[in-house]
């Protein structure tokens, strides 16, 4: 009863003294845990009976509640207006990843096409659109890839970098697959040339049926010149131009350029899905899940928010985390008015000095365009609640046949990779009740093995329990080997602190087959599964996943070693060098591809060097 009295004295404590070092006005908190960690970010109207709400612990859900005794400190920044606190705190989420927050998990920007600005433009797919172009197309969510495959296809315009475009003697394998014109050695001419990158531009802006009916009219004269083959090229243009339209499925004649955001709930899961229109056509969809449970505790949990629907409040916090840097288009339609609407637009239109138009339409077209984005909602939502099902049946079966007393909620799953002894490296993945949790996967260099693989899975496992660095330990193990990994993970859990975690080796089968893996534990246990096992199933999925991660780290390390050494034998490139043009450009093909002016922009490295750079590469080609 006592630690209870002193707990709650801690925390309670931080929260008075927050509000009675902070002024009374709009502004965002942050609640710390004794370890510094983000627990919760919030903004208020007004900071000081926001913060108070806390204080009053017996109108907090458990699960609040649960967070609130934990608050060792509370961090709170004044802002002028209520605006500003609610741009302030979407950064703040986004940087932190507060356990209590409803939070966007998406981490990479979508790609847009551009073309850019030279004399022989070049095509292309990049996710900050506004670098050296002319004319940027997006944000694709869906099938770029096979957008850009069908557009060198259909205009034949350049993929290949400024350096690669004025080195060239002779046409590169694009031309001759029909996918470039070649204008690097003069096999089109500049105005041909510029008449292709404009139906580009056009069929990009949603101008596609027109550039269709141009082929065909162009086929047909084609044909009837009895110029036989050209018309069979042409023709295969028709057909990439007609399998694109397909994917577009739909074009929307009332609207230009929107954004189309539809949300659905069941069982306690939210599905927002996020669908894109540019030029009328559509360019994709994408879906987003948040846990209900969360925003509708903290609802209750604050008192200015009231019993407000949960959709409306995971709308308001989508918006604006979404249109965190993409900048929104003109008209947003959506399926419910999100909470705070008009604080949304003045936060938008702070952000990007223009208010686009988010709209909930009654009837016609929009409205069945809402309406198609719900279905796709319910879609997807139904497939994200069945997987997590099969995932939460499999989870509790490998509770049953391990006989744990607690619920699993953190399964780790390791793998080494190396060539030869070389470059080894230990790989780390993290799954369980909602799937992979992709931001805790962790790499470790490992050194001196010399393809001992039992001794390095036994330091790659010490090495994880050990580090600080990683706050949460795993409720099991999972090692893709037989009975020697096994005990060899078995010797390094014993070694350490952390006795509690159990452990399940995975191992190949009769003849190495998927299907006939044979499971270990580390209590004696041999376990055989039939294939169409749930339960085996989702233990290779975890142990297939380790092995990618594995080998993708392993070969992108292999790949930098010898970038390194390639560098290195450059006159007058170190380290330092070395590792500059690598942040800079990311990758040795860039390097090689680099303009003396590329590389000169590189700190530290001088106009005479990346002459040398230059040089070495266009010697080495």
């Amino acid at each position: 009863m006592c630690v209870s009295v002193i707990i709650e004295e801690k925390w309670k404590k931080a929260i008075l003294f927050a509000i009675q070092h902070t002024p009374d006005g709009p502004g965002v908190y942050k609640m710390l845990d004794v370890a510094g960690v983000v627990m919760y970010v919030g903004k208020a109207k007004r900071l000081h009976p926001r913060l108070l709400s806390y204080t009053r612990i017996d109108s907090l859900s458990n699960r609040i509640r649960r967070m609130v005794v934990r608050i060792a400190s509370v961090e709170t920044i004044a802002t002028y207006t209520e605006t500003e606190a609610l741009l302030l705190e979407a950064n703040v989420i986004k940087k932190s990843q507060p356990q209590y927050n409803i939070l966007l998990k998406d981490g990479k920007s979508p790609f847009y096409i551009t073309i850019d600005s030279s004399d022989f433009p070049r095509l292309e797919k990049q996710r900050k659109p506004f670098r050296n172009t002319c004319k940027s197309f997006g944000p694709f969510l869906e099938y770029v890839d096979e957008m850009l495959s069908s557009l060198y296809q259909i205009f034949c315009i350049r993929s290949c970098s400024d350096s690669v475009f004025k080195s060239r003697s002779r046409p590169c394998l694009q031309y001759y697959i029909k996918r470039c014109s070649a204008p690097c050695v003069k096999k089109i001419s500049r105005d041909e040339y510029t008449a292709s990158v404009k139906s580009a531009i056009e069929f990009l802006s949603g101008k596609n049926e027109d550039i269709k009916k141009q082929l065909i009219k162009k086929m047909d004269e084609q044909s009837n010149n009895q110029n036989y083959e050209e018309a069979a090229k042409t023709r295969d243009k028709i057909k990439a131009v007609t399998a694109l339209l397909k994917k577009q499925f739909i074009h929307a004649k009332s609207i230009n350029n929107a954004d189309v955001l539809a949300a659905q709930e069941e069982l306690g899961v939210v599905c927002v899905v996020v669908v894109r229109f540019r030029s009328g056509a559509n360019y994709g969809s994408e879906a987003f899940f948040f846990n209900a449970q969360d925003i509708s505790e903290n609802i209750r949990a604050d008192q200015e928010f009231g019993n407000s629907e949960i959709i409306k409040h995971i709308l308001h916090a989508f918006i604006v985390q979404f249109y965190d840097k993409i900048s929104p288009p003109e008209l947003i339609l959506l399926s419910h008015v999100p909470h705070e609407l008009p604080l949304i637009k003045n936060a938008l239109e702070k952000r990007f000095s223009r208010q686009p138009v988010l709209h909930v339409p009654r009837k016609g077209e929009k409205k069945e365009i809402v309406q198609q984005a719900l279905v796709n909602a319910g879609i997807a939502l139904g497939k994200k609640i069945s997987d997590s099902r099969r995932v939460a049946d499999a989870i509790g079966e490998i509770k049953s046949f391990l006989k744990l007393d607690r619920e699993i909620k953190r399964i780790e799953a390791f793998d080494n990779s190396h060539l030869f002894g070389t470059d080894a490296l230990g790989a780390m993945i993290v799954g369980g009740p909602d799937g992979f949790y992709r931001k805790s996967y962790r790499k470790f260099s490992m050194t001196n093995f010399m393809g001992d693989d039992y001794c390095m899975m036994k330091t790659l496992l010490k090495r994880r329990l050990e580090d600080q660095t990683i706050k949460n330990l795993p409720d099991v193990i999972i090692i893709d080997g037989g009975k020697g990994h096994l005990n060899a993970a078995i010797e390094a859990v014993a070694d350490t602190e952390a006795k509690n975690i159990r452990i399940i080796s995975i191992a190949k089968g009769e003849n190495r087959n998927a299907g006939n893996e044979v499971l270990y534990t580390d209590s004696g246990d041999e376990i055989r599964f039939k294939n169409s096992d749930p339960v085996l199933q989702y233990i290779q999925i975890l142990r297939d996943e380790a092995h990618r991660f594995a080998i993708t780290s392993h070969r992108n390390k292999r790949k930098k070693r010898m970038i390194k050494s390639i560098l290195g034998e450059i006159r007058g490139v170190g380290e330092t060098r070395k590792n500059a043009l690598l942040k800079n450009f990311g990758s040795i093909d860039k390097i090689k591809d680099a303009s003396i002016i590329e590389l000169e922009s590189v700190p530290g490295i001088s106009r005479s060097m990346a002459k040398e750079i230059f040089e070495f590469f266009r010697q080495n080609r």
